[in-house]
């Protein structure tokens, strides 16, 4: 059932971004539209999840079910926010970068389309960038209910989302210029994943484990000022940096991370500086 919400949803969208594409070439728009710049920014998207998230939530549920076999929520409660703070350093500061270089991104990785196509698949990144933090979030929260073995509840949790996904979805076909629904229809799925994180840790409180959105935010809030600060200056000078898109990407990935690592370690982010230090002491 999880997974039949989810693919019904998907199945929206692919029929919304594609009408949308039909609609738009009678229009005479050809730039951009439709599914496939859609599904092209999906992976880009899903790449930091993927590596990070999913790695740390598969080495957390052992941990996790452990003790919700003792009955001990604190310690879950724990561990979640644990594993929400280490994931936050790298989900924060990609979603950041997403967001600011978008359009450098895309034309650098698919460089055979041309710099319209290439711009265009760059603001669906934007628009998925929004989403990337609670989509980490809603998964290690599910973890929690893992831990339980209670399928029903991320059952509801993933309808709650999916519902919120398709509504906006439909929204946004039925509001936005056909040039600009594939980019709405992305911002559609990260507004539902808002949704799907706080309905995931609200229904942890049904097990006792109270996960203070307040804990979660502040910390995020801070990640992302560090991440605009160091990306900003980068963000209104990267069309004047030598070299081609894929050397401007370089140098403008490579000032971003330096510039965000040391930034958090002066400013005494536990989980980069305790990363930092194990770096220098395995390169000595």
């Amino acid at each position: 059932l999880f997974a039949a919400i989810s693919q019904l949803s998907y199945l929206i969208t692919v029929n919304l971004s594609t009408s949308a594409a039909i609609k738009a070439t009678d229009a005479g728009i050809t730039t951009g539209v439709g599914f496939t710049p859609y599904n092209n920014a999906l992976l880009i998207f899903m790449l930091p999840h993927s590596i990070i998230t999913i790695s740390i939530v598969t080495a957390l549920l052992p941990t996790l079910s452990k003790f919700a076999h003792e009955n001990q929520p604190d310690l879950i409660h724990d561990q979640l926010m644990r594993a929400m703070r280490l994931v936050g350093i790298v989900t924060v500061p990609s979603a950041i970068a997403f967001l600011a270089f978008g359009p450098l991104i895309t034309r650098t990785l698919f460089f055979g389309i041309s710099k319209a196509d290439g711009d265009y698949l760059g603001y669906v990144l934007c628009a998925f960038a929004l989403g990337l933090i609670p989509m980490s979030v809603n998964l290690i929260a599910l973890r929690g209910l893992n831990a339980y073995e209670n399928v029903k509840l991320q059952v509801l949790s993933n309808l709650v989302m999916n519902l919120i996904a398709a509504a906006v979805s439909i929204v946004a076909a039925l509001s936005l210029p056909h040039k600009w629904v594939t980019v709405g229809l992305a911002g559609a799925l990260s507004i539902s994943y808002y949704f799907g994180a706080w309905t995931t840790i609200r229904l942890l409180k049904r097990f006792a484990i109270k996960i203070k959105i307040g804990e979660v935010v502040g910390f995020y809030l801070k990640l992302a000022l560090m991440s605009l600060v160091i990306s900003l200056p980068i963000f209104f000078i990267q069309s004047s940096l030598p070299g081609g898109n894929t050397l401007r990407l370089i140098e403008v990935l490579g000032v971003y991370g330096v510039g965000y690592l040391l930034l958090a370690k002066f400013a005494k982010v536990e989980e980069v500086h305790n990363l930092l230090d194990v770096v220098m002491r395995k390169s000595k």
